[in-house]
């Protein structure tokens, strides 16, 4: 896919379903929001079938994108299995994540 289409992808209105996984060295935690609504957590091992579990699970709902930060090593062979499953993918970077944080949250909020 092209940076184009996936712009176009990305813009068009009737996107709605997003996830963020949190990597951690021995688990992985799933949250999809669609519509705007967050699903409740779901935790997987940060192993190479749950990997493989994740991402069958993640192929079967279309139009998906997937967020995850780069983890040291950790998020690299989740990152593979996605990619491999066709789910459009986005890795950033922690401290870009971070700086970002920062200008949505007020100061002193926790």
């Amino acid at each position: 896919m092209t940076p184009i289409e996936l712009n176009a992808t990305a813009n068009d209105a009737s996107l709605s379903l997003f996830a963020g996984i949190d990597v951690g060295a021995e688990e992985l935690v799933l949250v999809i929001r669609k519509n705007g609504k967050p699903f409740d957590p779901q935790k997987y091992a940060n192993t190479r079938a749950d990997h493989a579990r994740l991402a069958k699970k993640l192929s079967k709902l279309p139009g998906i994108i997937v967020c995850l930060e780069a983890t040291g090593i950790y998020h690299f062979d989740l990152s593979i299995a996605l990619h491999d499953a066709g789910v459009l993918l986005m890795v950033v970077n922690p401290k870009s994540s971070h700086n970002f944080a920062k200008v949505l949250i007020p100061k002193g909020h926790k």
